[in-house]
């Protein structure tokens, strides 16, 4: 049988990163081909998931810090334990191996695939950390699927190295337009751009998975990654409506009507996205499930790294839902409910073309 190697963010204790591994997982065993996700971390991304990290060294951001972990802890420390356990039950890792282990590694015969997220985005690995280029292994056949670099550009003392390591791949493929942009200016190579792995499955695949059960029978919105733009709106529509708003976030800000959620797991993330009557976030996977269960939503992207949520939502024309400011939620149609039709037909062109380049680069 044919072996496969993702290599991801694997680790990260985040809904996205680990539904996107888990989904591409799913999808590559369904070719009948044995699949394992490499078990490595890079320092910069396992520091982040701790139970107690702080980000900064700089006062007085370190005291800031400091005190939320205290505060926190124990919301902080069921997430996490909530995590390792879906990943533990859910994902096929290798052993545990360091940068040195992995690249002593005896591969033969065996397709690496860099797996989707900003795995190639140089502001969140510390630097280019090779490892996520495929930079290892001997007689082995190297392509990505949906790789991101979460940003326009790649700075300029790494795009010669970038472009040595892309050189290497037998097939390449991003998750977004810009991404495309970006790394055709640096190698003459075809570069596909294809779905988020979340977006290879179905409705009805992820329903598989998740409790048929409404958890609340109250009618409430969803709000995750909440920035500014999106506490203002989220409280809008709660006033509104007289919803409650679930918030997955470890503080609380919404008062009596907050249901706090920062410790669910992965599966039950997609279904309270499921059963919600609104999603408010800045987060790309929110929007990408509030999409596979046709969800209103509103989108209040983060600022420099908002290409993957603008090149999804321009590709299936539902860029409306994309909010600057509270001002304009208020200017726009806000009452307004998406007509998911044509974002439904180009899904599901999308998912069999995005799958047929991934079954034929791997096979």
């Amino acid at each position: 049988m044919k072996e496969a190697m993702i290599v991801t963010f694997q680790n990260a204790y985040n809904y996205g990163a680990i539904l996107q591994c888990f989904a591409l997982q799913e999808k590559i065993k369904s070719l009948d081909i044995s699949v394992s996700v490499l078990n490595y971390n890079n320092n910069i991304i396992a520091k982040i998931y701790k139970n107690f990290y702080i980000p900064s060294k700089k006062f007085p951001k370190c005291i800031k810090s400091f005190l939320s972990n205290i505060i926190y802890f124990k919301r902080i420390y069921t997430r996490n334990k909530n995590f390792k356990e879906f990943i533990d039950k859910n994902l096929n890792l290798t052993e545990l191996m360091n940068y040195e282990e992995i690249k002593k590694l005896n591969l033969h015969d065996t397709v690496l695939i860099a797996g989707s997220d900003q795995i190639w985005n140089e502001n969140i690995t510390n630097g280019i950390d090779d490892i996520y280029y495929l930079n290892f292994g001997k007689n082995v056949k190297r392509i990505s699927y949906a790789a991101s670099i979460g940003k326009t550009d790649i700075r300029k003392e790494n795009k010669k190295q970038v472009r040595e390591l892309l050189e290497k791949f037998d097939y390449l493929s991003v998750r977004e337009e810009t991404g495309k942009t970006t790394l055709t200016k640096l190698i003459n190579k075809k570069i596909d751009v294809v779905l988020d792995p979340t977006l290879l499955m179905t409705r009805i695949e992820w329903d598989k998975y998740i409790s048929k059960e409404k958890k609340y029978n109250e009618k409430y919105i969803l709000v995750y990654m909440p920035n500014d733009i999106v506490i203002k709106v989220a409280s809008n529509i709660a006033k509104k409506y007289n919803y409650k708003v679930i918030n997955i976030s470890k503080r609380k800000l919404f008062g009596k009507k907050e249901i706090n959620k920062c410790n669910t797991n992965p599966l039950d993330f997609i279904q309270l996205i499921r059963d919600a009557e609104c999603i408010v976030t800045s987060s790309f996977h929110a929007i990408v499930f509030s999409i596979i269960y046709n969800k209103n939503f509103w989108v209040a992207p983060p600022k420099g790294v908002s290409s993957r949520i603008t090149d999804l939502l321009n590709n299936l024309k539902l860029n409306t839902r994309i909010i600057k400011s509270y001002d304009d939620f208020i200017r726009k149609n806000n009452k307004s409910k998406i007509n998911f039709t044509y974002a439904n037909e180009v899904l599901k062109e999308e998912r069999l073309e995005s799958l047929k380049r991934l079954k034929d680069n791997i096979i």
